[in-house]
């Protein structure tokens, strides 16, 4: 799986740094991490399923 940025957690903390980063011409969130201390921890994979459709929608609440 791939880093999710934002499915996450953030102090309040995190702003100043993010936002400076940002101000820096950092566009990725992910590449914004980078200035943080961060943890990290492994989710199965139906923890962040993509669902754009009404059908997936449906599909998801019946499993």
């Amino acid at each position: 799986g791939r880093i999710q940025p934002l499915a996450a957690l953030y102090r309040a903390s995190a702003q100043p740094k993010l936002a400076a980063a940002f101000a820096r011409g950092t566009r990725r969130v992910v590449d914004a991490l980078g200035h943080l201390e961060v943890a990290w921890w492994e989710t199965g994979p139906d923890e962040f399923r993509s669902m754009n459709t009404p059908a997936e929608y449906a599909e998801a609440l019946e499993s």
